[in-house]
């Protein structure tokens, strides 16, 4: 059984600083969440990411790129809107700015 006093929730409305500090480690539920386990998006990353090391040159090797990339922006993108705390939410933002980056300057 979870202690409210010590796992408090803020209500949703409140924007006091003491409020968006608990929120910003804390899910709905009071929970304090800093890494998950990976969703199939992120697993499938590093799947393609890992495959890519392995292939030398050629359309495959371009092809698992391009997905690794794709599927790092979809997961970058989800996290970023749909994030259970402002950490993970800045977390999506991070990724979401390292990859375009990446995308841009290559």
């Amino acid at each position: 059984m979870i202690d409210r006093r010590s796992n408090p929730r803020p209500h949703p409305t409140d924007t006091s600083d003491d409020a968006v500090a608990l929120r910003f480690w804390r899910d709905n539920n009071g929970n304090v969440v800093i890494a998950q386990r990976p969703n199939l998006l992120l697993l499938l990353w590093l799947v393609s990411t890992v495959a890519t090391r392995f292939i030398a040159v050629g359309r495959i090797k371009t092809g698992l790129g391009a997905t690794a990339g794709a599927l790092l922006f979809a997961w970058a993108y989800l996290e970023t809107t749909r994030g259970v705390n402002y950490f993970r939410r800045l977390l999506g933002v991070i990724v979401l700015l390292v990859a375009v980056t990446g995308f841009f300057t290559r």
